[in-house]
């Protein structure tokens, strides 16, 4: 069984290198790729260094985002003969042990188009697998506070997450994914309208569409460091926020056909949570100067 992976890199070749080189010492990849999402640093020269027989150095023409860099590296790996594919971003780390167990589900579910482990992010915040939604259950997922206040409702009881070595869920979350040959190609893998964030639930969407299963083997788990990439080339909090609200407000439109109230609705919540943003990044920022 040929299996690759795809790390996606921007402005980050010191934790891309890293990866590499603890990927390179398990010999079940028979390719490592490294997609450089036109770096504006000085990735390249750092990149290009590290390749071999195995590793390959692929180079996007533009920073189209998250989803088409990513399809670019799983097509490179399909088109040359791989049957499975992860992808990884660049601040995890794994175990030689978590990659076949993660494998292993696709001989055991013959429906499985997506996999992964548990993802830990060594504080708590991020979850590793979540619930579809209808509109107004995706909205309240978007906002920290309602989030909290319903998550009961929004995410898996932790009593169901482990329960078995592996359960079926709806969304993975995006640092580490596996797919087939078959499921990427079925559902046209990354939706490439999508920047950055909503790539999770789009993915989740589109396997469904077509008839695959999505799992998460419990058994093992990666390390993920909570927005270790992101944060180093979108500094702003806000102008994150602002990235991940228009990408929420693609994802309500194109997956869950919202309609004129819907869409007022998101622009009142969506300003809400922008202004709590733009206090806490003013407030982090005062308190970061009086020290």
């Amino acid at each position: 069984m040929a299996v690759g992976i795809v790390i996606l890199n921007y402005n980050d070749w010191e934790n891309s290198s890293r990866l590499v080189e603890e990927l390179e010492t398990f010999p079940l990849f028979s390719y490592i790729v490294i997609v450089d999402n036109a770096s504006t640093d000085d990735s390249l020269s750092h990149l290009s260094a590290l390749q071999n027989e195995r590793v390959k150095l692929l180079c996007a023409k533009e920073n189209q985002g998250y989803g088409a860099g990513n399809n670019l590296g799983l097509r490179f790996l399909f088109e040359n003969g791989m049957c499975h594919a992860f992808l990884a971003n660049p601040d995890t780390s794994f175990t030689e042990e978590y990659f076949p167990a993660v494998l292993s589900l696709f001989q055991r579910e013959r429906e499985a188009g997506l996999v992964s482990g548990v993802m830990q992010d060594g504080i708590g915040l991020q979850k590793t697998a979540w619930k579809l939604h209808g509109f107004f259950l995706s909205l309240l997922a978007s906002g920290p506070l309602s989030r909290r206040v319903f998550s009961s409702y929004l995410f898996y009881k932790k009593a169901y997450l482990k329960q078995k070595p592996y359960v079926q869920v709806d969304c993975l979350h995006g640092s580490c994914l596996c797919f087939s040959k078959e499921s990427f190609e079925k559902s046209g893998g990354f939706d490439e309208d999508f920047f950055l964030y909503e790539e999770e639930n789009v993915i989740a969407q589109r396997m469904k569409k077509v008839g695959f299963k999505v799992f998460l083997c419990t058994a093992v788990s990666y390390l993920h460091q909570d927005s270790g990439s992101t944060g180093k080339s979108i500094k702003s909090l806000v102008k994150r926020e602002k990235i991940r609200q228009a990408s929420e407000r693609l994802y309500y439109s194109k997956y869950l056909s919202i309609r004129g109230g819907q869409k007022l609705l998101v622009y009142i919540f969506q300003t809400i949570i922008l202004l709590e943003t733009l206090l806490y990044e003013a407030y982090s920022a005062k308190k970061k100067q009086s020290r």
